[in-house]
């Protein structure tokens, strides 16, 4: 595999952000089911069912959060998906980190720190509007890391929904395939799980900083980003 000039692997390199940004979502997650009205903003297939769950029982306010999240979500893709636009064949050699993916990270961060100050404003109770609000605001932030995420042209950590990182990593098991390869979709589930607990048990010991969790992982991936953005010519 190629080394950059600080002799990194640059797959390694782009794995443990995603591994990180895998955490991050399972902590938006956690604090958004939890702490924002029983509704998800990164997993979207949860989100409809609760819609459909919510209407059938009719309790309406929950299925103005989920209604209200669904919509983001895609609108946060559709942001991404502008962003890294014509970049495709530098990211399908599934070693670069684009730069368009930096500046779709950084949408994200900055959604990230609305929704900070909206929590911290509220001492992370907030109600009504603000509530729905803030689902938004996390659900287009979700939406946007799922977007970008998606052009990188990694199957194996989709860092928001891993149903299909789950499938991907069984059918090659099931295929008598060698477990190489397997490490960081399998360290992605477990970083998912992590990232819920801890901000679960943030938000049962010091609730107004659980929001920090997932918008500490995210700030910390963009500075790594940041920090690691080849020169121009040498892609990594």
């Amino acid at each position: 595999m190629a080394r950059d000039e600080d002799g990194a692997h640059p797959r390694l390199r782009r794995d443990v952000r995603l591994v990180l940004l895998t955490a991050a979502s399972g902590a938006t997650d956690a604090l958004s089911f939890l702490g924002l009205g029983q509704v998800f903003t990164a997993v979207m297939t949860g989100n409809l069912v609760l819609l459909g769950v919510a209407f059938g029982r009719g309790t309406l306010g929950e299925a103005a959060r989920a209604a209200a999240a669904v919509p983001a979500f895609a609108i946060g893709v559709a942001v991404a998906s502008r962003i890294t636009r014509g970049r495709g064949r530098e990211a399908a050699d599934r070693r670069a980190w684009p730069a368009g993916v930096t500046a779709a990270l950084l949408v994200e961060a900055l959604l990230e720190l609305g929704l900070v100050t909206g929590w911290l404003a509220t001492h992370g109770r907030p109600t009504g509007d603000v509530e729905v609000l803030l689902v938004v605001v996390s659900a287009i932030a979700m939406g946007v890391q799922s977007g970008w995420v998606r052009g990188l042209g990694v199957p194996a950590l989709s860092t928001t929904y891993l149903t299909g990182t789950l499938t991907w990593m069984v059918t090659r098991l099931a295929a008598g395939e060698r477990p190489r390869g397997l490490a960081a979709p399998a360290t992605g589930i477990a970083a998912m799980i992590a990232g819920a607990v801890v901000t679960a048990e943030v938000l049962t010991r010091a609730r107004p900083f659980a929001v920090l969790v997932p918008a500490g992982l995210v700030m910390l991936v963009a500075v790594l980003a940041l920090t690691g953005q080849p020169r121009r010519g040498r892609p990594r």
